[in-house]
């Protein structure tokens, strides 16, 4: 039987105090909808992908000047790029990682995220892991936290080469002592972001590992987001997460996943982009229409979302002019 979420909001919410109009509710099984009001509400753009870990830019500076050309949604990695003072885990002064030990100024600009994008009804999707990030070269594997040479914490199962790459042990469910590091951090990013109720979350960027990337690591964050949100009956919203958009992923985990992102499903792409980030394709409305259609049918009654829409910073675009707007005193974001 598929899964179909709805939603009902309860009023009592622990936490921070919670503006109920920037919270997601769900309408006619496919839109999200805004509680200020009954529009549909279409979600947008893109930003600085590592936010949290570029901590030499202003968070609530960014947001305003995102905020400011209209993006209502923030796509976020949280380890990509996550080194030295931007890591979620503490560095120690000989330049390893305990990764039993947290940095707090990563977390303190994850709530000050939050908070910010609380108040400007901005919807961050947060992807948790980020595949790239463990695959091989100089700014990957190499400098990873989870690399054995890099960190304190005794981890077996993992390649030390630093010409190497991190899978496939990185996704081994099998390895207690990994995962209890892994379950630990993700436990630690739903503590500071779910009570807020406007986020959605994607397990991993990029989830494939040349279609071999083991289903069961998958089903095993599906099987950790439904425990949590039964452990924590009193969340705003139930939680929307969904994983790599790939189809042997979403298709694996379509009756779990209450959320699907079709970006990555072949032929899907809405644009191309080369290399320094000129769009080859371009997409139109009539593309986007056809597009949409035919996610429908493979994934009906699902919520449907893109996580790739528009420009790609790390291929040199922006989603926003980099002019600075009329009263805009917050700079220019690279």
């Amino acid at each position: 039987m598929r899964f179909i979420l709805t939603v009902s909001l309860l009023l009592a919410v622990s936490g921070p105090s919670v503006r109920l109009d920037a919270q997601l509710a769900v309408k006619n099984r496919y839109w999200f909808e805004n509680l200020s009001g009954s529009e549909t509400l279409w979600l947008f753009g893109h930003g600085i992908t590592n936010l949290i870990s570029q901590v030499q830019v202003d968070v609530a500076a960014h947001n305003l000047h995102y905020a400011g050309y209209g993006g209502n949604c923030f796509r976020l990695h949280l380890t990509q790029g996550a080194l030295g003072p931007g890591a979620p885990w503490k560095q120690l002064p000989d330049g390893r990682y305990d990764l039993e030990a947290w940095n707090d100024i990563f977390w303190e600009r994850l709530r000050t995220f939050m908070e910010d994008c609380l108040r400007r009804g901005i919807y961050p999707f947060i992807q948790i892991w980020d595949e790239p990030v463990i695959e091989a070269g100089a700014t990957r594997w190499r400098v990873h936290p989870f690399r054995p040479s890099n960190n304190v914490n005794d981890l077996s199962g993992l390649s030390d080469n630093p010409e190497g790459h991190g899978m496939e042990g990185f996704y081994n469910i099998r390895n207690e002592r990994l995962m209890a590091i892994q379950r630990r951090f993700v436990g630690r990013v739903l503590d500071a972001t779910a009570h807020y109720g406007i986020c959605i979350y994607s397990i991993c960027n990029e989830y494939d590992f040349r279609r071999k990337a083991p289903l069961d690591w998958q089903q095993y964050w599906i099987d950790f987001f439904r425990d949590y949100q039964r452990r924590h009956p009193r969340l705003s919203t139930p939680l929307l997460y969904t994983n790599t958009a790939v189809k042997k992923y979403m298709d694996a985990g379509f009756d779990l996943f209450p959320v699907v992102d079709w970006y990555y499903l072949e032929g899907f792409r809405l644009k191309s982009f080369g290399r320094d980030g000129q769009d080859l394709k371009g997409t139109g409305a009539d593309t986007l229409a056809t597009l949409v259609s035919r996610a429908r049918q493979l994934y009906p009654g699902k919520i449907l979302i893109n996580s790739r829409p528009t420009s790609s910073p790390d291929r040199g675009r922006k989603d926003f002019p980099t002019k600075r707007k009329a009263g805009d005193s917050s700079g220019v974001f690279s």
